[in-house]
């Protein structure tokens, strides 16, 4: 048997499964749920993995998985036998530059996977037939504003179906408008949707203007909102649901932009602590934001020290 943790189970189940309406029956927020073993299957093995970076299912339910190396793309039929493994990185006519994930949904019963360097979305589930690409490039979304959203730093970006429609997160500058236009660019993401037949890109959520910032004084700005807060996902054909942290409720937005009635969350535990355990979670946040190193600047003797002044100040 697989136990899931009681705490993953309260924050995490309740927000993937009810936001789209399939939690299971008589399920009450914060109930461990255990998996026997036939609900988990290993549909097979390739010596070409490395680390998997995304995963889709295309519409004949084969298995397609990004690779952190080459080749990037593995692909495993619905019985676990192999598809094949092939892509290459760089800047040819058939080679991914930089790929970011794939299209959640897939487009025409496919696996597709954004490129960031091409600003592309490139059919990835037929290796041996024609390269298929849909250029993501419009007046509303130039090369390079198509981001992502858990990390400055990481490349994965999340892409998604809805409808007839692809969802890209764009930020509102690129590199040329300098450095310090770029970054606070980064607090002022949209959810664009682009119609993939006629090029043509609209806004459909200003996550800046409906969400607050959680952080508060993170970084002084007119209402920003990091990027790597934002967790969001297609619901159905016609929905996209973000988490808002400041509410705890999965905000819910139709294909039009607007509104729909959001999800509360189940509230966020809280566990009383003793003075030694504040003390020894806040002691090594605090020496990270003075030092910028913890460990290899300070001795047990320093770490000890004080650790006796955070319990003197919070008795």
């Amino acid at each position: 048997m697989v136990r899931i943790p009681r705490v993953a189970t309260a924050l995490c189940i309740p927000a993937l499964l009810m936001a789209c309406e399939g939690a299971p029956a008589g399920y009450l927020a914060g109930d461990p749920i255990e998996l026997s073993e036939s609900a988990i299957q290993v549909l097979g093995s390739s010596d070409s993995l490395a680390v998997v970076r995304d995963l889709d299912i295309a519409g004949d339910g084969s298995v397609w998985v990004l690779n952190s190396a080459e080749p990037l793309f593995v692909g495993f039929a619905p019985d676990g036998q192999p598809l094949g493994a092939y892509g290459q990185g760089g800047r040819g006519p058939r080679e991914f530059p930089m790929p970011a994930g794939f299209l959640s949904g897939g487009w025409q019963g496919e696996v597709w996977a954004l490129d960031l360097v091409r600003h592309a979305i490139i059919r990835v589930s037929r290796p041996d037939d024609t390269w298929a690409e849909i250029p993501l490039r419009s007046a509303s979304l130039p090369p390079g504003t198509v981001r992502g959203g858990m990390s400055m730093l990481s490349s994965t970006v999340r892409s998604a179906r809805l409808g007839r429609e692809f969802i890209v997160p764009r930020t509102g500058e690129t590199m040329e408008a300098g450095v310090l236009d770029y970054r606070f660019s980064l607090l002022r993401p949209d959810l664009i949707a682009v119609a993939p037949e006629a090029r043509e890109a609209r806004t459909l959520v200003a996550l800046a203007e409906v969400l607050d910032d959680p952080a508060g004084d993170f970084i002084p700005s007119d209402g920003g909102f990091p990027m790597w807060y934002r967790l969001w996902a297609p619901c159905g054909e016609n929905i996209v649901r973000v988490h808002d942290r400041v509410r705890n409720q999965l905000r819910g937005f139709d294909g039009s932009g607007a509104e729909v009635p959001p999800i509360e969350l189940p509230p966020v535990p809280f566990t009383e602590v003793t003075a030694r355990q504040f003390a020894k979670a806040v002691f090594p946040i605090r020496q990270a934001e003075l030092t910028g190193d913890v460990w290899s600047r300070l001795s047990e003797e320093d770490s000890l020290r004080d650790m006796s002044y955070w319990i003197h100040m919070s008795l």
